[in-house]
């Protein structure tokens, strides 16, 4: 008996290709966007408050300590040129020369001091969502979250499938175990509109899913259409996301609730060359994010990431700027002791 092979139409391609494009565009746009509005201000938050707040008080030891040596130079030089200079005006000067300085530092203070407040913020409401009715169990599974019933919008497939991703053959025994099949996710999968509960195993993670969902639904690239009201909603998710506001999210979610648009092209020479259009536009997009996504990823704070994984690294790195604080407070007070010597007109010397 021979062998019949279907031959996939044009059309059909081109909907296929434009479909997987737009999932995979809506989920590079969500990834850029977690690095950016999550994951990176998570780290810097991290780093500025195991090394980053030593770093500054090291800074300013070291902005002290030249600006007294500066004083010191200024003051031995007038006294050299017998000329008339109080302590208070070399002091003045120094403090002057090393103004730029200052500013810089207090700029650091201030970011390190929104960083802290930042983390403060996070954990104040990972406690809420762990001890809150809809919050991790007490065996540290996760939240459960509704049924079918509260679907916020019907999904055919998962994320990772929509994506691209690497689902793996194993995925679909992870799902029936409740778990995600990606490492440490602890979740059930969360696409699944069977009327299982979804189970998170933090609140980061639930936060992440309503984000995609809600990118997937309401970015233009996976929706062309896009009306104000939409476009309204998309920057009100961005700016949920990015505060961790999850109600809100959720909220918005559903407010989408049945409301999915689907596109519509024909098997017309007018329709196909449209589609064909979009999916050159698309595979620019794909590219612009990657290399977005590569950037960050290649940058800082991103690249604290590693550094404070390695706890024997980071501690290494306090040590060494407690060492360095001790050190210029010493010299820093030696200083001063030659500082006070030639305000009464003595030779430090």
């Amino acid at each position: 008996m021979e062998e019949i092979i279907t031959v996939e139409s044009e059309y059909e391609q081109l909907k296929t290709k434009l479909r997987m494009l737009r999932a995979e565009v809506s989920a590079l746009t969500a990834r850029r966007d977690e690095l950016l509005l999550r994951e990176c201000p998570r780290i810097k938050a991290e780093y500025d408050a195991r090394i980053g707040a030593m770093e500054l008080r090291v800074f300013y030891a070291q902005n002290k300590l030249y600006e007294l040596k500066r004083a010191i130079e200024i003051l031995q030089a007038a006294r050299n040129r017998q000329e008339e200079k109080s302590s208070d005006e070399a002091a003045e000067q120094a403090h002057e020369e090393y103004e730029a300085y200052e500013e810089d530092l207090k700029q650091k203070a201030e970011d390190i001091k929104n960083s802290g407040a930042y983390r403060e913020r996070e954990e104040e409401e990972d406690r809420r969502w762990r001890t809150g009715p809809n919050g991790a169990a007490e065996d540290g599974i996760g939240s459960e979250g509704g049924t079918e019933d509260s679907e916020p919008f019907e999904e055919k497939q998962s994320i990772g499938e929509d994506a691209g991703e690497d689902t793996g053959a194993g995925e679909d025994k992870d799902a029936e175990e409740g778990t995600h099949g990606r490492g440490d996710e602890t979740a059930a999968n969360p696409d699944e509109t069977d009327g299982t509960a979804k189970k998170f195993s933090s609140r980061a993670e639930e936060l992440r899913y309503y984000y995609r969902l809600l990118v997937k639904r309401l970015h233009p690239d996976a929706n062309p259409n896009q009306t104000a009201e939409e476009a309204e909603l998309l920057r009100k998710t961005m700016g949920a996301y990015k505060d961790g506001d999850l109600d809100q999210l959720k909220e918005i979610c559903q407010t989408l609730k049945d409301s999915r648009p689907e596109e519509e092209f024909t098997d017309t020479p007018e329709d196909l060359a449209e589609m064909e259009e979009i999916i050159a536009d698309l595979e620019k997009k794909r590219t612009v994010l990657q290399t977005e996504i590569g950037q960050i990823e290649q940058d800082y704070p991103y690249r604290w990431k590693t550094l404070l994984e390695n706890e024997e690294e980071v501690a290494a790195i306090q040590k060494n700027l407690a060492d360095q604080l001790d050190v210029y407070e010493r010299q820093y007070q030696e200083l001063m002791e030659r500082f006070e010597n030639l305000k009464k007109g003595k030779d430090p010397a």
